[in-house]
């Protein structure tokens, strides 16, 4: 599988979308409300749906080691069927919401699976959602994601790096290995990340070379979206470490060009907070 470059033309000058990060709707942990009441909301407005790892949490295989963090009310029967109980299960909590996602990357808990019991449980699950009439992509743990502005005449590439994520969130709340990871960027407009079930949005500076061979300065916008797992129930593993509750839900982003400004405004939503 070649890293992911999924690009696809707007039309307009103006685009919202929403990241969904480590929804693990598998997990009793989930709060699957919520996330029914945001994809809902992206279908009654027509707003592309992109999930950027661990759509599912897969921790009930017999062969994971990390089943003993899972509660015994989710380990399903028969772990013979267990991955396929988990893709048929998210496959019909999907469909109603097949024709707003766009875009599905695997996150640490999808590649588990390839590694402890030889099974690609996400590529079934896409599969199995564009068989029913979806038009999903399937993307790898990190890539690219382009989308093509149209003001008039003019057109601006707007430019997304994306990773699920690696490392802890320590003080910053995950800012640092973002910018770490920029070492190996050229021109970006965005990089998304999740993975750290914590919400996060900033912004820093940078010089590159436009299409017109012109040095510039522009912002680079960074953003970590949280997660819909909710632990906060008074036991468990995240109790006993002392973790605090995260934040819930995922982040519509506004995107518009302007031709006569020669720049992008960019805008973040985190629905949980406005729309839970």
């Amino acid at each position: 599988m070649e890293k992911t470059n999924f690009r696809k033309i707007i039309g307009t000058n103006e685009y919202k979308f929403i990241v969904l990060g480590d929804p693990h709707i598998d997990s009793d942990y989930s709060d699957k409300k919520l996330l029914k009441k945001h994809l809902q909301f992206a279908v009654d407005n027509n707003i592309d749906v992109y999930c950027i790892g661990d759509l599912m949490d897969l921790m009930g295989s017999r062969r994971d080691p990390r089943m003993t963090n899972v509660p015994q009310k989710i380990r399903k029967g028969d772990q013979q069927s267990y991955y396929n109980f988990v893709s048929n299960y998210v496959t019909s909590f999907l469909e109603p919401y097949k024709d707003v996602i766009k875009f599905i990357s695997y996150g640490n808990h999808e590649t588990a699976p390839i590694k402890f019991g030889d099974i690609d449980v996400l590529d079934i699950v896409v599969n199995n959602l564009n068989y029913k009439g979806a038009n999903i992509k399937l993307g790898t743990y990190e890539g690219w994601l382009q989308f093509r502005l149209l003001d008039g005449t003019s057109a601006y590439n707007f430019k997304t790096f994306y990773n699920h994520g690696f490392g802890g969130k320590g003080r910053n709340l995950g800012i640092t290995p973002m910018i770490n990871s920029l070492s190996n960027l050229g021109d970006c407009d965005l990089v998304l990340s999740g993975h750290l079930h914590t919400s996060v949005e900033g912004k820093i500076n940078i010089e590159c070379i436009n299409h017109k061979g012109n040095i510039i300065q522009k912002h680079l916008n960074l953003v970590r979206v949280p997660s819909y797992k909710y632990h906060n129930d008074g036991m468990g593993w995240a109790t006993e470490k002392g973790m605090k509750q995260d934040p819930i839900g995922s982040v519509l982003i506004e995107i518009k060009y302007s031709k006569n400004k020669q720049n992008v405004n960019f805008q973040t939503t985190f629905l949980n907070e406005f729309y839970g």
